[in-house]
């Protein structure tokens, strides 16, 4: 391994659900297989991001949603031209595009009402880390006020997002921002729920910072110990066959999995 990993918020919870699927991916530069509703919410980002950007510089919410679909489906057909998409059942290309006009006007019409125009968005903050195998700890927030001193993430699910399922991400990214100069008194989760007829929710979190500092020091501790050559990564970083993605549609480092198959020694 001759590249630093720099350590996303996002990716230590992937490290706590699956720390085999993560060591495959971070520091083997192993591949899962990309899913379609990860693609559906970039492109509904990708929407909430230009209109941000917009009222940033005029002052005023353009709720053009012919132009935020564009850019929300866009981003989407990006995503399915670098990546082979799996899809859930009976979902297709199609479906997916419906479904991000459809989370494009739920996040318009429940969300933005509720939500001041931000001060940026899409900003990246970066803590860095004297480590052997990592570089630094980095993330990018979805939406920052520095006036209300407050920072927001954008999330998209068939479930009504829970706070508790953000913790360790929300916590890291506080973190990132105050290591960065920026006083953050609320974390909030701007949630649009794929369902049939989507809504939007906004959330309050209470961000847990020496949790999510602990969890990322056990991190930089495994990986200490990888470094030296000593210990077998599959005793430092264990699979995870209860994981919800742990499934042949999401991860095809599945078939292969010594945890998966009940094979301690891999095949």
């Amino acid at each position: 391994m001759t590249t630093k990993v720099v350590i996303r918020p996002s990716s230590v919870s992937g490290f706590v659900n699956c720390s085999w699927q993560w060591y495959n991916t971070f520091i083997l530069g192993k591949t899962t297989i990309p899913g379609a509703r990860a693609a559906i919410g970039t492109g509904i980002h990708k929407a909430a991001e230009v209109m941000w950007s917009e009222a940033i510089k005029s002052g005023n919410i353009d709720k053009n949603l012919t132009k935020l679909n564009d850019a929300g489906i866009e981003a989407f057909e990006e995503e399915a031209k670098k990546n082979t998409l799996a899809y859930d059942k009976d979902e297709n290309a199609n479906t997916a595009r419906v479904e991000i006009v459809k989370g494009v006007k739920a996040f318009v019409s429940d969300i933005v009402p509720f939500t001041d125009i931000p001060d940026a968005v899409e900003t990246r903050f970066t803590v860095n880390i004297d480590h052997p195998l990592v570089s630094a700890l980095s993330g990018t927030i979805d939406y920052l006020s520095r006036k209300k001193k407050t920072i927001g993430d954008l999330k998209t699910s068939k479930k009504t997002p829970s706070p508790a399922n953000y913790d360790i991400q929300q916590s890291i990214y506080k973190f990132l921002a105050e290591a960065n100069g920026v006083q953050v008194d609320t974390n909030i989760i701007q949630g649009v729920v794929l369902t049939q007829n989507p809504k939007g929710t906004i959330l309050e979190l209470t961000p847990k910072v020496e949790m999510a500092k602990y969890l990322v020091n056990n991190l930089l501790d495994s990986l200490e110990v990888l470094n030296t050559g000593l210990v077998d990564p599959k005793v430092l970083f264990r699979g995870n066959p209860k994981y919800y993605l742990c499934d042949d549609r999401y991860c095809s480092l599945r078939s292969t999995c010594p945890f998966a198959n009940g094979d301690l020694k891999g095949k």
